[in-house]
């Protein structure tokens, strides 16, 4: 008998709700960041998938912050197994508001002002061995900007892919960046390269766990930041 498994995906674009000249969520590149990512992440579920193993590609945006429970098995109905935060700028970021970086954290692209998104995966460490217990990706939308606007969504999904590979595959910049295509450095291309599609798909079936209440603490904050 097949099993069949899905693969989900959310993207969240946090700054949406902002009103007037703040706003800076990714407005009308939404709908083609999200067309790029589904056709991706499906290339990712189709190499994964054998004769009695099935996968499908889950891949939309999230309005609204979710209340229901996280699963616990990689391919199951409830199970989120990565969520994209879209922000406008490294102040906004997600990563520091949870508990776990909000002190004593110091969030690499403030300083680097080439990165476009960064990844942490926090467990505990000893030596170089770490056990991952949760993923946080973050984009920002504003560094990803290009002159041709018609290129920006490619920018975008392209980065966040490369995110989405730090997150799902917990692994350090020069492991993955090693690698070439959307996980180097400065990921290039217009699709994921065939050893990006692999090395993901060998993946899918380990649960990396999400900040679900991300989204949610991201407006508590967005609230009651100072204007």
């Amino acid at each position: 008998m097949t099993a069949v498994s899905t693969y989900s995906v959310r993207l969240v674009d946090c700054a949406r709700t902002r009103q007037g000249k703040e706003q800076g969520g990714l407005g009308t590149h939404a709908s083609g960041v999200c067309t790029l990512l589904k056709k991706w992440y499906t290339s990712v579920c189709q190499k994964a998938s054998s004769g009695n193993q099935v996968w499908n590609a889950d891949v939309q945006w999230q309005a609204v912050p979710s209340s229901a429970p996280a699963g616990e098995s990689a391919g199951a109905a409830l199970t989120v197994n990565l969520i994209l935060f879209f922000i406008p700028i490294p102040r906004d970021s997600v990563i520091l508001s949870h508990p776990n970086y909000s002190n004593g954290f110091t969030l690499p692209s403030i300083m680097d002002h080439s990165l476009g998104g960064v990844t942490v995966v926090g467990g505990t460490r000893r030596g170089n061995q770490r056990t991952p217990t949760l993923g946080i990706s973050e984009i920002y939308v504003d560094r990803l900007q290009e002159r041709n606007a018609a290129e920006t969504p490619l920018t975008i999904a392209r980065l966040a892919f490369h995110e989405g590979m730090h997150n799902q595959l917990d692994t350090w910049n020069n492991n993955l960046h090693a690698q070439g295509g959307f996980a180097a450095a400065i990921p290039v291309g217009t699709d994921p390269t065939i050893a990006n599609i692999n090395a993901m798909a060998a993946r899918i079936g380990n649960l990396v766990p999400q900040w679900t209440g991300g989204f949610q603490a991201w407006l508590d904050w967005d609230k009651n930041r100072p204007r």
